[in-house]
């Protein structure tokens, strides 16, 4: 099976290989194969190291404590297991581990105030609106410490 740009998928992608030391990595959440699509491209356009999920469970066990990510693009919107449910579980986990917190970004077209202001409070450190723009998500990446390129 392949992905949208024609890399093989992985048929096990909770199965992801920890680096021994990635300097800046973001994780992407996404159920939809055009966003995740869209992700890696711009992604890969600004420099980013990234590894993809498709769904909240994955992400749940990429990000357990002892984590390398650099933080995470988590969709809100997914089935079976969504963001709010991944952010939960993500702090839940951290707090009993006593780790510090990946910094995690809810991703989604619900721009709303109180919309935001939900995603926010139940744990996200940022909202970045759908769809994504490049300049924005490179803002971001920035914020998070991603290094600068030329």
């Amino acid at each position: 099976m392949l992905n949208p740009i024609g890399r093989a998928k992985d048929p096990f992608p909770a199965r992801i290989a920890h680096p021994a030391k990635a300097p800046f990595r973001i994780l992407v959440v996404d159920d939809d194969d055009m966003n995740r699509f869209l992700f890696e491209a711009m992604l890969e356009e600004i420099g980013i190291a990234h590894d993809i999920v498709t769904g909240g469970g994955d992400a749940i066990a990429a990000l357990e404590p002892g984590h390398f990510y650099s933080g995470a693009l988590v969709d809100i919107r997914m089935p079976f297991v969504d963001g709010l449910t991944v952010v939960r579980a993500v702090r839940a986990a951290e707090a009993a581990a006593m780790s510090d917190p990946v910094p995690l970004i809810a991703c989604s077209a619900d721009v709303m105030p109180e919309q935001v202001r939900q995603y926010l409070t139940s744990g996200f450190q940022r909202h970045l609106p759908k769809p994504i723009k490049m300049g924005m998500l490179e803002a971001m990446m920035l914020d998070l410490g991603a290094p600068q390129t030329a």
